[in-house]
C-alpha cells in the first residue's frame, strides 16, 4: 500500500502502479486481491470515476470476509484526489467452505510427527549433555581422590620419617647417657681407689675391714641403681615403640574407612541415575501412546463426519 501511494502522489500513472501492485500480490502466494481507484482518474475538469482491478478469490459478505485484509489511503496527485481501497487474501487465510478434512488431517499428523522428532532430539542431545556432565563429575572426583591419596602418602611418610627422627634421637641419647654412666663409674672407682690407697697408707691396719665394707656397700648400691636405670629406660623405650604402632593402626583403619565409604556413595547415586532415567522414559512412552491414540480418535471422527 505505501508503494502505491508513494508513486501515484509522485506523478506515475495510477494503472501501471495498480497492475504492478497486483502482479507483486501475486507472485508473493496471495490467494486474492482487489484494488478499487475512485476520484478524478481520467484527468482534469473530467468527471469522478471508479475503477476496479482483482484477481483470485475474495469474500465480501458473511463472517467470513473479517479474514480479508483492508486498508485505505487517499492520494493528491496533479491529476486530483484518487481513494484507493486494498483487499488482500493472505496466503495461509482458509476460509471454512474450503477446508479440505483429509489434507487438514495429514497436516496435523505430520505437525505432531515434527513436534515428535524435535522432543526426541531434544532428549537426545540432553541425554548427551547429560553424559558429558557426568563424565566430568566422575574425572573430577577420580582427580580429587588421587590428590587426597598422595595427600595421605605424604603424610604418612612425614610420620614414618618423624618416627624414625624420633628414634634416632632417642637412641642417640640413650648411648650418651650410657657413655656419661661408664665415664662416672670410671671417675668414682678411681676417686675410690685413690681414697683406698691414701686411706691404706694412713690407716694400715685399722681401717681395712671398714674400707671394705664401705667399697662393698657402695658397689653394691651403684649396681643396683644402674639396674634400676636400664629397667626403666627399656619401659620408656617398649611404651613409645606401642604408641608408635597403635597410632598408625588407627590412621589405616581410618583410611580404609574413608575408601569404603567414597565407593558406597558412587555406587548408590549411579543406581539412583539409573532408576530415574527408566521412569522418565516410562512416562515418556505412555505420553506418547495417549497422544497417537487421541489423533487416531479425531481422524476417525472427521471421517465419520465428512461420510455423512
Amino acid at each position: 500500500m505505501e508503494n502505491i501511494f508513494s508513486n501515484i502522489s509522485r506523478g506515475v500513472a495510477w494503472k501501471s502502479v495498480v497492475y504492478g501492485a497486483l502482479r507483486q500480490i501475486k507472485e508473493s502466494g496471495a490467494i486474492g486481491a482487489e484494488i478499487i481507484a475512485k476520484g478524478n482518474t481520467s484527468g482534469k475538469g473530467q468527471r469522478k470515476r471508479k475503477s476496479r482491478f482483482f484477481f483470485g478469490y475474495m469474500k465480501k459478505a458473511g463472517d467470513q470476509k473479517s479474514l480479508v485484509a483492508i486498508e485505505k489511503r487517499t492520494t493528491f496527485p496533479s491529476l486530483g484526489t484518487i481513494g484507493i481501497t486494498l483487499r488482500i487474501v493472505k496466503p495461509d487465510v482458509i476460509f471454512s467452505d474450503k477446508i479440505d478434512v483429509l489434507e487438514l488431517s495429514r497436516i496435523h499428523k505430520l505437525k505432531i510427527q515434527e513436534e515428535e522428532l524435535e522432543e526426541r532430539q531434544a532428549e537426545v542431545e540432553k541425554d548427551a549433555d547429560e553424559k558429558v556432565a557426568k563424565k566430568d563429575i566422575v574425572e573430577k572426583a577420580a582427580k580429587k581422590d588421587t590428590d587426597e591419596k598422595a595427600a595421605k602418602k605424604d603424610t604418612v611418610e612425614k610420620v614414618a620419617k618423624k618416627d624414625t627422627d624420633e628414634k634416632v634421637a632417642k637412641k642417640d641419647i640413650v648411648e650418651k647417657i650410657a657413655k656419661k654412666d661408664t665415664v662416672e663409674k670410671i671417675a668414682k672407682k678411681d676417686t675410690v681407689e685413690k681414697i683406698a690407697k691414701k686411706d691404706t697408707v694412713e690407716k694400715i691396719a685399722k681401717k681395712d675391714t671398714v674400707e671394705k665394707a664401705a667399697k662393698k656397700d657402695t658397689v653394691e648400691k651403684i649396681a643396683k641403681k644402674d639396674t634400676d636405670e636400664k629397667a626403666v629406660k627399656k619401659d620408656t623405650v617398649e611404651k613409645a615403640v606401642k604408641k608408635d604402632t597403635v597410632e598408625k593402626i588407627a590412621k589405616k583403619n581410618v583410611e580404609d574407612k574413608q575408601i569404603k565409604d567414597t565407593e558406597n556413595k558412587t555406587i548408590e547415586s549411579t543406581e539412583k541415575e539409573k532408576i530415574i532415567t527408566t521412569k522418565k522414559e516410562k512416562t515418556e512412552i505412555v505420553d506418547k501412546k495417549d497422544v497417537v491414540d487421541s489423533n487416531n480418535k479425531w481422524c476417525d471422527f472427521l471421517w465419520l463426519r465428512k461420510k455423512v
